[in-house]
Parts: structure tokens; sequence; C-alpha cells
């Protein structure tokens, strides 16, 4: 509990920075969780992010943000019906421009990823993750990820608006 406490006051901390120092984020994506039935017989999860984006540099930016994610379908397995339940997390996402379209990023975050059936199990789990973000536009971007989360992997693609 003092966990969520400290993330939920971290998340509101951000309500309270000037536009002059950062850009409002807020993305959806689609997340597959790899339990080895293939990318689209995984369980799924759709997700909702919302941070600041902070220019560091003119080629490196920083983005705390909050996650929470919603799973979406479930797969047969010689365990039962998986199905992510819920997915919250506390993110940095640290991204480096290659060019002015192309950046990579590294996801180092904090989470909990609620599924079932194993009740019981879940608890707070740091993971990390890479991707690419192609910008569509200056405020509009897409990007592809992979993720470990509690040693499973996750591919997602995502859509990104900066206000």
């Amino acid at each position: 509990m003092k966990k969520f406490n400290f993330i939920i006051i971290c998340t509101l901390g951000f309500l309270f920075v000037p536009s002059s120092l950062a850009q409002v984020s807020a993305g959806i994506r689609y997340s597959s969780y790899d339990f080895g039935e293939g990318v689209f017989d995984d369980p799924a999860v759709i997700e909702l992010a919302f941070g600041y984006r902070f220019k560091i540099t003119n080629d490196f930016k920083a983005t705390p943000e909050f996650v929470y994610g919603r799973g979406v379908s479930n797969i047969d397995s010689v365990f039962g019906k998986i199905k992510i339940e819920d997915y919250i997390s506390l993110r940095a996402r640290l991204k480096y421009d290659l060019t002015e379209t192309i950046g990579i990023f590294y996801l180092p975050s904090l989470g909990k990823l609620d599924r079932s059936p194993f009740v019981g199990e879940d608890d707070w789990q740091f993971s990390h993750g890479v991707g690419i973000e192609y910008q569509i536009t200056d405020n509009l971007s897409t990007d592809l990820s992979y993720e470990s989360i509690d040693n499973i992997g996750t591919w997602s693609i995502g859509l990104r608006k900066l206000f």
C-alpha cells in the first residue's frame, strides 16, 4: 500500500509542473503478453498513459508517466484461462532522437500486473523495455516496443499525443 501511495503522490505532483518546462503527454497502446501462444493468441491489454515530456537537450527527452491498462482478451492454457485483469505502472520514458522523425527509447518502470488464475502472486515489480518511435507530426507519434514485465515478454504498439 505504501508503494501505491508513493506512486499516486508522484503522479499528482506532475499536475503542478509549469507548461514552459514540459508538454503534457497522453498515449494509448495495445500490448500483447507473450505466454508462448503466439503474438495474437496471447492475453492483451489496452493501456492509457499520462505524463509530462521534459526536453533535457535537443535530442534527449524524459517523460515520467502513469500507466493504467485493462485486459481485453484471454487464452486457454494448461493452467486454465489466463487473463490480464489490470496493469498499473509508474514509468520513465527516456527517448533519444536519432533523426527529426525517428527516436529510440528505454522504459524503466515499477508496476503491478494483476492476472488470473495466479491469485496471490501479483506484486509490484521493476520492469524495463526498449522501443522505437516515429514522429508523424510535431505533436503526434507512434511507437513499437518490447518490455519485460514479471518475466513475461510484452510487445506493444502505441499512439502518443503531446499538448
